[in-house]
């Protein structure tokens, strides 16, 4: 995604909620591929005043981007960081804040009511499956602007192998050229291999690789060591 300065993006988990609850943050990681075509139906079926734009990410991971709403960064978030609790309300400190909180509501209301249908959804209730039938939305922020990236104050051609789209982000704000080779997915089935040989490659080329590595994280996540 290309943010400009007056847009405002959040980070947004794909969850499950049970009679108010939250049973399971990360929708028992759904795959990348059901993400996005989630994303999608929301995208296209959900009316806001104002111009979004919301996209699956890596697993069970998405990004919302309110396009011209930036001076209302100012607002909190409906994630409560562990299942077992109702989603928190979103809070907000000042009157443009107040209207992205509005906002806000009114985009998971509808978001559920496309999710909890979809087919996507029926499909994992029947295999018994937690379902993504609800959003998890923090992390306000706005571009920063980088006065100066990595390769800029290093002088250094630098590439980074990824397959999150979070830290591709990060990558490219810094100045960094990014490969995400086949088989690399940012979940548990990733093909390490093929990213280790992809470093290998690009050292003939690059002054500076970076290999970032997520399952583990995902793991500990998970509390599945």
């Amino acid at each position: 995604l290309d943010l400009s300065e007056d847009d405002l993006a959040f980070r947004v988990n794909f969850a499950t909620i049970e009679n108010g609850i939250i049973t399971d943050r990360r929708a028992g990681r759904i795959s990348t591929e059901e993400a996005h075509e989630l994303a999608k139906a929301i995208q296209e079926n959900v009316k806001l005043p104002v111009e979004f734009i919301f996209v699956g990410a890596t697993g069970h991971r998405a990004v919302l981007v309110l396009k011209g709403m930036a001076a209302g960064y100012k607002v909190g978030e409906n994630d409560p960081h562990e299942a077992g609790k109702p989603p928190h309300e979103f809070t907000w400190e000042d009157d443009e804040s107040k209207k992205v909180a509005e906002i806000l509501n009114d985009f998971v209301r509808q978001a559920h009511e496309v999710l909890d249908k979809h087919p996507i959804n029926e499909k994992r209730r029947k295999e018994g499956k937690p379902i993504a039938n609800y959003l998890l939305i923090r992390g306000a922020g706005t571009y920063p602007g980088i006065p100066m990236k990595f390769t800029e104050q290093w002088k250094v051609k630098a590439a980074a192998v990824v397959a999150v789209s979070l830290v591709k982000g990060v990558a490219r704000a810094i100045g960094f050229d990014v490969y995400t080779p086949e088989g690399a997915t940012g979940e548990y089935n990733t093909d390490e291999m093929a990213k280790a040989r992809k470093v290998v490659e690009l050292l003939k080329d690059y002054d500076f690789v970076f290999l970032h590595f997520k399952p583990t994280d995902a793991a500990g996540h998970d509390n599945n060591p």
